[in-house]
Parts: C-alpha cells; structure tokens; sequence
C-alpha cells in the first residue's frame, strides 16, 4: 500500500515542477507580448543578427537566447504530458480506502468520467 502511495506522491511532484516550468514561460511570453502590442517601439531582442541601428532605440532589450525555441517548447510540453499520463497512471493504483488522505490529482488531470470528478481534460 505505501508503495503506491509513495509513487503517486513522486508523480504529482514530477507534474507540478513541470506545470510551473510551462506557467513561468507562459507568463512571460504574455508579459512581453503585451508589451509588445501596447508599444512595439519600447521593445527589441537582442542577439539576433539583426539589431536595430545604434542611437535609435532606448528601450526594454531582450536577449533573444533567454528565449525557449520552439523546439524546446515542444519538449516541455511532452514532459508535461508524460508525468500528467504518470499522474493518473499513479492515482488509478491507490486504493479508494487510502485516497481521502491525500489531495487528489489536479483538475485537468483525470478524465472527467474517471472517479467521479466533473473536471475537464
């Protein structure tokens, strides 16, 4: 039984990590987006190759190798699917009797039909 217990636990950690990495880079892709659309003259990338000329610009520079690819976005996204199948993978195997001690998995995770939970995948 505390098997089962414990590997749900490590599962809901590796998918919590993961979910704050996606939320930290999602807010800041809306941050400098907004930026972006509410002055596009106060903003630029840097380390691009292609600069804007000296003396020109006085705003916010971002380097552009702070900045996830879309490749790399790409991986994280399949982590994050990876431990959220974990996640549930994980919750399905402790049993009923034992589950009311312990948070139940995030809303997203489970299918909405799975253990009576009315959230939406």
């Amino acid at each position: 039984m505390a098997g089962e217990i414990e590997a749900y636990l490590n599962a809901r950690l590796a998918f919590e990590e993961c979910r704050t990495e996606i939320e930290t880079i999602a807010d800041e892709i809306v941050r400098v987006g907004a930026l972006i659309k509410k002055d596009p003259a106060r903003i630029c990338f840097s380390d691009t190759g292609n600069d804007l000329p000296p003396g020109i610009f006085s705003g916010l520079k971002y380097p552009a190798s702070d900045w996830k690819s879309a490749s790399e976005l790409q991986s994280i996204l399949v982590r994050f699917h990876a431990a959220r199948a974990t996640l549930r993978s994980a919750w399905s195997v402790v049993p009923p009797t034992l589950r009311s001690g312990l948070q139940p998995p995030p809303i997203g995770v489970l299918p909405p039909q799975q253990f009576g939970r009315k959230d939406h995948d």
